[in-house]
């Protein structure tokens, strides 16, 4: 007979924990974690869902949804209304999506830092009278990094 084991009501698991086997889409066996295997199983696109939260001259808070770039980005102020994310090599130039969800009266962007291409993005918030801080709120922010 099997013995079972209980783990405490308190115990989490982080998804790169659980090593786990799945046919991909060519039907080879793959075997990995979960968090290397949902990257496999989405045609390779590497994915980071985030709500972002800014307050006074603070970098940008986020609470990660989903992230599998194999790093996490590191947020830092920039001015006024302009932020950075940082992750090393994680956003090749042509590959990389970047997108924000829109709110009315407010304007929010994301786009490629073009002073260390692949390496981060900028996100900005301002109202109509220019760059702002305090604006962004649990503002979502998606990017997809397809294969090369």
């Amino acid at each position: 007979m099997p013995k079972i084991s209980l783990l405490p009501a308190a115990t989490q698991f982080n998804l790169a924990d659980f090593l786990a086997k799945v046919d991909d889409p060519s039907g080879l066996t793959q075997r990995g974690t979960i968090e290397q295997l949902k990257t496999l199983l989405n045609g390779g696109v590497k994915v980071y869902r985030a709500l972002l939260n800014q307050s006074g001259t603070d970098a940008p808070v986020a609470t990660v949804l989903d992230n599998s770039l194999g790093g996490v980005p590191v947020f830092s102020y920039v001015n006024f209304g302009v932020y950075r994310g940082t992750l090393l090599g994680a956003f090749p130039i042509g590959s990389t999506l970047y997108l924000i969800q829109p709110s009315s009266g407010l304007k929010f962007g994301i786009e490629l830092d073009d002073e260390n291409p692949g390496d981060g993005f900028y996100v900005t918030s301002r109202n109509d009278a220019g760059p702002s801080d305090n604006l962004i709120q649990d503002r979502a922010i998606f990017i997809f990094v397809y294969p090369a």
